[in-house]
């Protein structure tokens, strides 16, 4: 990431300034990415009420590794990964002072979206 993040937003930075969406698989530990991005001045968090299926999972063993993964590490698989398939949630990274309006600005978004509005799909939690 560092190269992207030296370069993230100086061309054309939009309203929220400089910003980064991206999906993490549940199974996947999001220290190292958020460690990354808070050396470059950003702030990363979990966008609120996002879950997005992946792909079903390749074969018994891979479910029962992922599933293995995700219960040591205290996250609940009963609804998502047991259905026998593979979830990302949505990460957001902005500059603090972006990060809250921006989050703010997502919620209505995704109201709009629930409301039939948006023509896009997501699970809520």
């Amino acid at each position: 990431l560092d190269p992207v993040l030296e370069c993230l937003g100086k061309d054309h930075p939009g309203p929220f300034g400089p910003l980064a969406l991206m999906t993490i698989l549940r199974m996947f530990d999001t220290f190292p990415i958020r460690a990354t991005f808070e050396r470059y001045g950003f702030e990363f968090g979990v966008v609120p009420g996002v879950r997005l299926p992946q792909r079903r999972f390749a074969d018994a063993d891979e479910a029962d590794e992922v599933v293995s993964i995700l219960r040591s590490r205290g996250i609940d698989t009963s609804d998502w990964e047991d259905t026998g398939k593979l979830y990302a949630d949505l990460f957001v990274a902005a500059r603090a002072d972006a990060f809250p309006p921006l989050l703010e600005r997502m919620g209505r978004t995704q109201s709009q979206l629930e409301s039939g509005h948006g023509g896009l799909s997501y699970i809520r939690r």
